[in-house]
């Protein structure tokens, strides 16, 4: 009779482990199937964490937050009354922060 062996058993990784995979794969120089193999990652498993993870940063990016606002004192904007830009967006006044946090949605 065929002596059946087992499988090996499933290697789980947690999330920190998955996001250095993918952050190590988006660094490299290999293909998806060139790093599945050398990480012994089945390629279905690393489409999935990939799919997951980069739909986990959308949701994440839509999350409400302080955007960046850039004062400027140039000399060369003084004399145009720049007051502020904001995601390329020239400001010549003052403005209410209700009307920056619409601007930056």
């Amino acid at each position: 009779m065929k002596q059946i062996t087992g499988k090996s058993r499933r290697k789980r990784r947690s999330q920190p482990q998955i996001l250095q995979l993918l952050k190590e794969f988006n660094q490299g120089d290999l293909n998806i199937r060139e790093f599945c193999e050398l990480k012994k990652i089945s390629r279905a498993t690393f489409h999935k964490w990939k799919s997951r993870y980069k739909r986990n940063a959308r949701i994440k990016a839509r999350q409400p937050g302080f955007s960046r606002v850039q004062i400027i004192e140039s000399p060369g904007y003084a004399d145009k009354g720049l007051f502020a830009e904001v995601n390329g967006i020239r400001l010549y006044q003052i403005v209410a922060a209700s009307y920056l946090k619409e601007l930056c949605s």
